[in-house]
């Protein structure tokens, strides 16, 4: 199928993976008295994603390039492969473990995109019952199976997640009432070249490597559940 369609779909911001009741800690800092300007809030989520989560896709998708994953899979066939995720996920968890408001919504969003894997396209079934039988299934990981299975490249995965957060942000933006709707496709048009200088830079090649650059907002968005009015869940 052809790459170009498979992006559209994935960036539909029809699809249900839940992305929308996220709003990645903009709400939490906007209360708390942290937040400065929009540009700059989008800037620093992702430099820190860079850094923290990109790591995470590439290992996935690494380990991932052992299997067709565009054909049926049987669990017995490919057991370092599962096992190998269930590693990659397992660390995610422990390093999102202390803010449990980004833990709840990358597990929230992880299995919705298994979900829509299995229900829509038919597959990806080997590892939603592992990561569930763990308790897993973070969104950089869930993400990287699903795009895998459609044999997008790694360079594409990487550019679309970054894309995603970014239209996130903007979108809980509107929601919350900070700008409008054409100022917000405004700020997607001009921050494009963030994403084009991230995807220059770079970010580490291992798991092993990965960090936060943005620890405020960690501390920050620990707070979103005690937040005394609140329209998003993280």
């Amino acid at each position: 199928m052809n790459q170009d369609y498979i992006l559209l779909l994935l960036s539909d911001s029809a699809l249900p993976v839940g992305g929308f009741v996220c709003s990645s800690g903009l709400e939490a800092t906007i209360q708390t008295g942290n937040y400065t300007d929009l540009k700059s809030f989008i800037k620093q989520s992702l430099l820190s994603v860079n850094s923290s989560t990109i790591p995470f896709i590439k290992s996935t998708f690494n380990a991932l390039k052992k299997a067709k994953l565009n054909e049926e899979l049987k669990e017995e066939a490919i057991p370092e492969v599962v096992d190998r995720i269930l590693e990659l996920d397992y660390k995610f968890d422990r390093m999102v473990g202390l803010n449990h408001i980004s833990k709840r919504a990358s597990l929230q969003q992880g299995i919705a995109y298994l979900s829509l894997s299995t229900k829509s396209f038919n597959f990806t079934n080997v590892f939603k019952r592992a990561l569930l039988k763990q308790n897993g299934g973070h969104l950089p990981t869930c993400f990287t199976i699903v795009c895998c299975f459609f044999e997008l490249p790694l360079e594409r995965i990487i550019y679309l997640y970054l894309f995603l957060q970014m239209r996130s942000i903007v979108s809980s933006a509107i929601r919350l009432s900070m700008i409008g709707p054409y100022e917000g496709q405004q700020i997607l048009f001009e921050e494009a070249s963030l994403i084009d200088d991230l995807m220059k830079i770079g970010s580490a090649d291992d798991e092993d490597q990965a960090h936060s650059t943005w620890p405020v907002l960690d501390i920050v968005q620990g707070s979103h559940d005690r937040l005394y009015t609140r329209i998003f869940n993280s």
